[in-house]
């Protein structure tokens, strides 16, 4: 895997280095100081994740939102000074793939990074619930995404977003249970996720970036495994059953 570093200062890039050199898998391709003024050498390294430090008000996310049009094929990983929940969730619907802190462990940060080169979001847990719980605000997308998928197999992954099963999907659309699994077969295969989790975070961080609006209350979903940016154990969180408070 191809990584790249933008972080302003040569010290603070150099322990980022130090943390990734023991990974046999990881390879520095680019270190850059800015985004902004290195655009040109950071899409000829072509990184598959790039580590960039973040803006220094986490309110304004407007230079996050520059570097995302400026590189909209590179998949961001934001350091950040301290774990901020609300930061972390207006980051990622920003289009971020995920948000680590700087005093977080050279296995924790390899972990990030392997989970966006695999295509999922990084998140913790807190902000994993408020993702779930956001996901049935989000209209079902027209079109095509930037993974392939067809019309109605964005039809199939919002429903599975908004908590709905098989079955339910399946007298949704009026088709039989096994062209849902079908669909579901090749969505996952499509967006290289291999759980319902996995393509529910896949909707929404699609479904944000392409500027759906909310409009519906939200729906029950499945349990939530944490990843954790500070290296605790992933644990599961139940969800609450629908007219629970």
């Amino acid at each position: 895997m191809n990584v790249g570093i933008a972080i302003p200062y040569a010290v603070s890039r150099a322990g980022v280095r130090a943390l990734l050199v023991v990974q046999k898998d990881i390879q520095v391709a680019i270190e850059v100081d800015s985004v902004l003024d290195n655009v040109e050498a950071i899409l000829s390294a072509r990184p598959d994740v790039l580590i960039v430090s973040a803006p220094e008000q986490p309110v304004d996310l407007t230079t996050l939102s520059r570097m995302l049009k400026l590189l909209p094929e590179t998949r961001i990983l934001l350091l950040t000074d301290k774990p901020d929940e609300e930061f972390e969730f207006q980051a990622i619907r920003t289009g971020a793939w995920g948000c680590v802190s700087r005093r977080c462990t050279s296995e924790v940060l390899a972990k990030a990074l392997r989970t966006i080169a695999s295509g999922e979001i990084w998140v913790s847990g807190p902000v994993a619930t408020r993702l779930i719980g956001k996901l049935a605000q989000w209209q079902v997308m027209n079109g095509e995404n930037p993974n392939g998928l067809t019309r109605r197999e964005w039809e199939v992954l919002g429903l599975v977003a908004n908590g709905g099963h098989n079955k339910e999907i399946a007298n949704r659309l009026s088709v039989s249970e096994n062209t849902v699994k079908t669909h579901l077969h090749n969505i996952f295969g499509k967006i290289h996720v291999d759980s319902r989790l996995g393509a529910t975070l896949h909707y929404y961080h699609h479904a944000t970036r392409s500027g759906l609006t909310e409009n519906a209350p939200p729906a029950p979903s499945a349990e939530i495994k944490e990843r954790s940016t500070l290296g605790n154990p992933p644990r599961k969180i139940p969800s609450r059953p629908r007219g629970e408070s």
